[in-house]
C-alpha cells in the first residue's frame, strides 16, 4: 500500500528538478 507521503516526496523532487 503506497502512502500519499511517497507521492508527495516524488512531487517535491520533480518540482526541485523542474526549478530553473
Amino acid at each position: 500500500i503506497y502512502r500519499p507521503v511517497t507521492i508527495s516526496a516524488s512531487a517535491l523532487q520533480f518540482r526541485n528538478f523542474a526549478k530553473p
